[in-house]
């Protein structure tokens, strides 16, 4: 079972992910911030990571580069309403995918499918 981690300071969005990725099977760990979302990944190694831009304490764009030092390999797709406001190139330079957040999780769904079928299975 592939295991995803989202990290959003929205508890709302968190729950939704985590109901509907686990409904299609995946294992879901959900941090509220970058910080809950390294202790995570220090205790387990998910297999994609998906995280908001903008969060409290440690923000999305920190948290990847911190994921990128410890796991240069691990897939990250950023979900925001923030995407123009992301750096775009530097978003591009860390995540498979930069998607805005849409209350149809149709897009994101794909997005993660298609980067964990081109991803070797621990």
């Amino acid at each position: 079972m592939r295991t995803i981690l989202f990290a959003d300071d929205d508890k709302g969005i968190r729950q939704f992910c985590q109901r509907e990725f686990e409904e299609e099977g995946y294992r879901v760990l959900v941090a509220g911030d970058g910080y809950e979302a390294m202790r995570i990944i220090q205790q387990t190694v998910p297999d994609l990571v998906v995280l908001d831009l903008h969060m409290p304490r440690l923000g999305g764009l920190e948290t990847a580069r911190q994921i990128k030092r410890r796991a240069p390999h691990m897939p990250i797709v950023f979900f925001t309403q923030h995407v123009r406001q992301g750096q775009p190139e530097v978003c591009a330079s860390l995540a498979q995918a930069c998607l805005e957040k849409d209350a149809d999780l149709t897009a994101l769904k794909e997005t993660v499918e298609s980067i964990l079928t081109t991803s070797p299975q621990p």
